[in-house]
């Protein structure tokens, strides 16, 4: 909105005129600013409850991620341990061949 005053030079009424619809203005304009601070601090306000929800979420995520690793590493000592027990059979299979090996050559003596 934006008013035209048109005065006469010299005027008292004009003047007082022109002053109290200048207070009016700016007071509307505090008054609208005022709000528009309000809707800015509503906003700001639900905006840090979303990042409060996303801040739970991600430390509920890094304690999934953390769980995960840690069966991980559980599973890896599984593993290795399976590869030993494996070595070792593979071990005992070949003295079990090479005692056979020895014993056929006995017997073929």
């Amino acid at each position: 909105m934006q008013f035209i005053l048109y005065s006469k030079p010299g005027c008292y009424l004009c003047k007082g005129l022109q002053s109290k619809l200048s207070t009016v203005l700016r007071k509307s304009v505090a008054f609208l600013m005022q709000g528009d601070a309000l809707t800015l601090y509503r906003d700001a306000m639900a905006l840090q409850g979303h990042a409060l929800a996303l801040y739970r979420d991600a430390m509920a995520l890094q304690g999934n991620a953390l769980t995960l690793y840690r069966d991980a590493m559980a599973l890896q000592r599984d593993a290795l341990a399976l590869y030993r027990d494996a070595m070792a059979l593979q071990r005992d299979a070949l003295t079990l061949y090479w005692d056979a090996m020895a014993l056929q050559g006995i017997a073929f003596h």
